[in-house]
């Protein structure tokens, strides 16, 4: 016996299958603002300066204290829930908002990711400056984020400056689930050792208060996951596809 397939409605059914199946559930940007307790970390003696303040500092910051002649910007990030699932992040990126240098910077700014903790309270031992921060669990995730040209904005304004994609970093933080909830810490470092004097790159900071568009902030998408009525659909495409190719057997 032979099994006779119309070819447009099982064309039709397979296309809507594959057009239902590419709907996902979250397509909107949405945002990770950093934690209250960023920090600008010194380096002399290892003391954490200016938790939750408005502005913090990377480069020569001999004025923070007598002992403390440069310091690096520590950001926090808590994880969002988004259930068990692997490579959720489908795009990532870090905005932030330089508003100013004190001097005239010689050396940029490197961010490193200093991996996952149940906290996000920084330590002193956070700290670094230098060309390339080689410790174990740091990670380098984007050379010369800030430079001597990178153009400022007026305090307060929305984010000017971005990192590259940070999504695949996020993923393999998030563990399929298991640190959901827990905390993404993201370090700017002068990548000059030695400067005892004053010049540094400003970026504001979660003060807990004021407009959270110029807060440290990661835009982020994720991953395209089917909702349970696309799927539904989908299984309806299939359905459709067999009835074709059966209604004409004898």
């Amino acid at each position: 016996m032979n099994i006779y397939i119309k070819t447009k409605p099982v064309l039709f059914a397979f296309a809507l299958m594959v057009a239902l199946f590419a709907a996902r559930s979250d397509v909107r940007a949405q945002i990770i603002y950093s934690d209250h307790n960023n920090a600008a970390v010194a380096s002399s003696d290892g003391t954490v300066n200016d938790a939750g303040n408005w502005e913090l500092w990377s480069g020569g910051t001999p004025w923070v204290t007598a002992n403390t002649p440069e310091s690096s910007v520590v950001l926090a990030f808590q994880l969002p829930s988004l259930g068990n699932v692997s490579n959720p992040f489908s795009t990532a990126t870090l905005g932030m908002t330089f508003f100013g240098k004190d001097g005239t910077p010689t050396a940029n700014v490197d961010l490193y990711g200093l991996g996952v903790r149940a906290s996000s309270a920084v330590l002193g031992s956070d700290y670094f400056s230098g060309a390339l921060d080689g410790s174990a669990g740091v990670s380098l995730l984007e050379n010369n984020i800030l430079t001597p040209s990178t153009l400022t904005v007026a305090a307060d304004s929305a984010n000017n400056v971005f990192s590259t994609d940070l999504a695949g970093y996020l993923n393999t933080a998030y563990a399929g689930g298991a640190d959901a909830g827990q905390y993404v810490l993201l370090r700017l470092s002068y990548d000059q050792s030695g400067v005892n004097s004053d010049t540094c790159y400003h970026i504001e900071s979660n003060p807990g208060s004021g407009t959270p568009n110029d807060y440290p902030q990661i835009d982020y998408t994720l991953a395209p996951v089917p909702e349970p009525s696309v799927m539904a659909l989908c299984g309806l495409g299939g359905l459709c596809m067999v009835v074709v190719a059966t209604r004409r057997h004898r």
